[in-house]
């Protein structure tokens, strides 16, 4: 059982807007591999008594919020919509999640979004890189202004506590960032 310092649950909270067809199959939609990895995460996690975990989706139409295998899902942005409306729903989401630790995976417009959010608020924040791409300065110079944002040399740095799940293991041979005392 994962319980902190405090004797408290471990609050997660993934953000995938995309990942919700994994949740519940009636729902047709496209997801990729960072869905499915943080699914999985998600609802592993979820079987331990001592996290309480959340997943921030986008609105394919379902309730608000729904409990789907121990994980409270949380909709957020309508992909038909304007950014700003996006970033709107997303971030009344993130406020609604309550979590210690927030986990993103792949380069998107939410990255910055929750580093943000996470800094704000004094929460921790986790950005998994999802292919080399994300580390090999080849993203950043092909979406210069969202790779700057989004995984740029200091952007992970915009949180109050960033988290690497151990010692750079996720950023383990990405020269854009350097460990930093």
């Amino acid at each position: 059982m994962k319980i902190d310092r405090n004797g408290k649950l471990i609050r997660v909270c993934f953000v995938s807007p995309k990942a919700y067809p994994l949740f519940n199959e009636a729902v047709d939609g496209v997801f990729g591999g960072a869905e499915v990895d943080l699914y999985y995460l998600a609802t592993e996690l979820a079987k331990d008594e001592g996290f309480d975990v959340s997943f921030i989706v986008a609105d394919y139409g379902q309730a608000d919020v729904e409990t789907i295998e121990n994980v409270t899902v949380i909709k957020s942005l309508d992909f038909g919509k304007s950014a700003l409306n996006g970033a709107w729903q997303i971030w009344r989401a993130l406020q609604q999640g309550n979590a210690d630790i927030y986990m993103l995976e792949t380069a998107s417009p939410g990255v910055p979004l929750v580093a943000w959010f996470c800094k704000l608020k004094g929460k921790a924040f986790v950005y998994r890189t999802a292919s080399k791409l994300e580390c090999n300065g080849i993203y950043i110079k092909q979406n210069f202004f969202l790779g700057k944002a989004c995984i740029g040399e200091n952007m992970i740095w915009q949180a109050s506590s960033p988290m690497t799940l151990g010692p750079w293991k996720i950023f383990a041979g990405c020269p854009l960032l350097k460990k930093r005392t």
